[in-house]
């Protein structure tokens, strides 16, 4: 049985790879095609994805999987109740291409997730009280579920659809060209700015909007039936 800590890998020669270990840190840098999997990486609330790569995220006991012939590009650590994913080689700018690599995460609770430089960060928690998400320069994030309250805040290109994701109130702020896709069911507060765009579903009773420089909000009327 491998100590706490290692990184186990599966692939054709079943070979091992050590993670460092810092108290309340922990950095991974996975070098070689298959599947692996890291302990160690637990006690975090937080999500963040910084690269070309994709973070699937759903509940459960804390875990770490990683999948795909260029995960070695992928690096990790958990500091301050935060998992931080990051893409070691930044060629973003040039082709904004999807590495093959995908970080299956699960949590037993989840307060905030961020994306930034074409990260893609798929959430699926059943059930939450609250979520924190922001989006930045081309960082997408798709949301199912339902909460109580959630908060977005995408800028520089960002996407953030979270029509699949009702909750009961919503705070969304869009900039720069970024996107925005919510279902609020009581209550929305939309600001959008310098051609930022949110759409907003589930008819929400109480609306407060602002929008400058090109900004757009608009509300999707529930579809009938008939």
């Amino acid at each position: 049985m491998l100590e706490r800590g290692i990184l186990k890998r599966r692939s054709f020669g079943e070979e091992n790879m050590r993670g460092l270990i810092a108290p309340m840190a922990l950095a991974v840098s996975l070098a070689m095609a298959g599947a692996a999997y890291a302990e160690g990486l637990s006690g975090f609330t937080n999500v963040e994805a910084e690269g070309l790569f994709k973070v699937e995220v759903s509940r459960g006991d804390y875990a770490v999987n990683l999948t795909g012939a260029q995960m070695g590009s992928v690096s990790m650590r958990v500091r301050n109740g935060t998992l931080r994913m990051w893409q070691n080689d930044q060629n973003w700018l040039r082709d904004r291409t999807l590495l093959d690599a995908v970080a299956h995460v699960t949590t037993p609770t989840l307060g905030s997730v961020k994306s930034t430089r074409g990260a893609l960060v798929e959430v699926d928690l059943g059930r939450v009280d609250a979520l924190s998400v922001e989006a930045s320069t081309f960082g997408r994030v798709l949301l199912k579920g339902h909460c109580e309250r959630l908060e977005v805040k995408a800028s520089l290109d960002a996407d953030v659809n979270a029509q699949d994701f009702s909750c009961d109130a919503v705070t969304a702020d869009a900039t720069t060209r970024a996107k925005v896709q919510v279902r609020a069911t009581e209550q929305i507060n939309a600001n959008a700015t310098w051609a930022g765009e949110i759409s907003v579903s589930g008819e929400p009773r109480q609306r407060a909007t602002h929008t400058e420089a090109a900004g757009k909000v608009t509300f999707v009327a529930a579809q009938s039936d008939s």
